[in-house]
């Protein structure tokens, strides 16, 4: 686990995309949330194709849910989608974890279970002129 001796130096007015390139190797990363995403685009400051492709791109973890309107935490399947949002399509290998409310039933955990296992997922994306994961082969 890093420190914050291992941290980057502080710089004033660093974008995102910076920051995800600076932290690439560090032991955190992005976690694309289904429902937040949701939730965003309800109130108008949905993210723009770019912006989205470079966060799914670079998710470590995908955490799967639902909201109802502007409320999350339904287990996947179970929530108010909004139709103009398109699901990216999760990168193989990357962890998912599937969120909802503590009253769920074993039953509609199961189904949430089952139908987040049924999406389809993508070949992972290296990043233009990026060095592979410590440890890892490069990409073909």
């Amino acid at each position: 686990m890093g420190s914050s001796v291992d941290a980057p130096e502080e710089k004033p007015g660093w974008t995102w995309g910076q920051l995800v390139e600076e932290y690439r190797s560090a032991p955190l990363g992005i976690v694309w949330d289904e429902a937040r995403v949701q939730v965003l685009e309800r109130l108008g400051a949905g993210l723009p194709d770019a912006r989205r492709a470079s966060l799914v791109a670079a998710a470590r973890l995908w955490r799967a849910g639902d909201n109802v309107g502007i409320e999350v935490g339904y287990l996947p399947g179970m929530g108010d989608r909004a139709p103009s949002v398109p699901d990216p399509l999760r990168a193989d290998g990357v962890p998912v974890v599937i969120t909802g409310w503590p009253d769920c039933t074993l039953a509609e955990v199961t189904a949430a279970r089952t139908l987040v296992a049924a999406r389809p997922t993508a070949k992972p994306q290296a990043a233009p002129n990026a060095a592979p994961a410590e440890g890892l082969p490069p990409s073909s």
